[in-house]
């Protein structure tokens, strides 16, 4: 991962420039919901099918990851990704309270949730979302099916920022998955906006930025890009997410 990230920042060095007199277009707040989620979970399916009522909402970024560490329990998850448990393991350490369970929503990278509590989750989102102010302003486009150009305006005085870094999240729309075994034995079972990848693409410090990236995992997928405070061991709050 930090080969990956040092190759993207020397892209993103030789690409990005300073935005003089111009800004990145204002986009509504989008609070992202992360959904930490196993097939081997008996308790995971009725946070899935939340899931998939938030990814229909407007502000709302809802994107599902499938983890690997249930998965000597009879069945494996055939979404799962090691880099996924990493980035849930991350979000417990910097929260300091080592809460790793499934299923688990983590709304703007600040609070957790049991995934399937709608009513934490919502209290969730008014207690970290920012309406219509965002933290910071992102704005991502394709440009062709594998190159994304980003803008983002410098950080405002209120903004106290030492770094950020910027991600690429690819995922797709849905998939189905019939387990046959494990304790979900027998089931259909249906995910949304579920994750293929995610990745650091650029380290940002607060300064006004415009860049193009090439990233061939998006052709024929769906993608977002989160600028999220801290580095790639320890990511911590959301502060502006922009989806494509």
């Amino acid at each position: 991962m930090a080969r990956a990230l040092a190759g993207a920042m020397l892209a993103v060095a030789v690409a990005a420039y300073a935005v003089e007199g111009g800004h990145a277009e204002e986009r509504r707040h989008v609070d992202v919901v992360e959904m930490f989620t196993s097939q081997a979970c008996s308790a995971c399916p009725p946070a899935d099918e939340l899931l998939g009522e938030l990814a229909q909402e407007d502000g709302i970024l809802a994107l599902s990851y499938s983890v690997d560490y249930w998965n000597y329990l009879e069945w494996e998850d055939t979404l799962a990704d090691p880099d996924f448990s990493a980035r849930q393991r991350a979000y417990a350490k910097q929260r300091g309270d080592r809460k790793v369970f499934t299923p688990q929503a983590i709304i703007n990278g600040r609070v957790h949730a049991v995934g399937s509590d709608r009513r934490a989750i919502a209290k969730a989102r008014a207690a970290t979302g920012q309406g219509d102010a965002p933290t910071a302003s992102l704005s991502a486009t394709r440009t062709d099916p594998s190159t994304l150009a980003i803008e983002i305006d410098a950080a405002s005085d209120e903004l106290e920022i030492d770094e950020a870094t910027l991600w690429l999240v690819v995922y797709v729309d849905s998939r189905t998955v019939k387990v046959r075994a494990g304790e979900n034995k027998g089931r259909m079972l249906t995910y949304h906006n579920v994750v293929r990848r995610v990745r650091p693409i650029a380290r940002w410090t607060g300064e006004a930025l415009r860049t193009s990236i090439a990233a061939p995992e998006i052709a024929g997928k769906r993608c977002a890009v989160l600028l999220q405070e801290g580095g790639t061991k320890l990511p911590g709050r959301i502060l502006a997410a922009d989806r494509l």
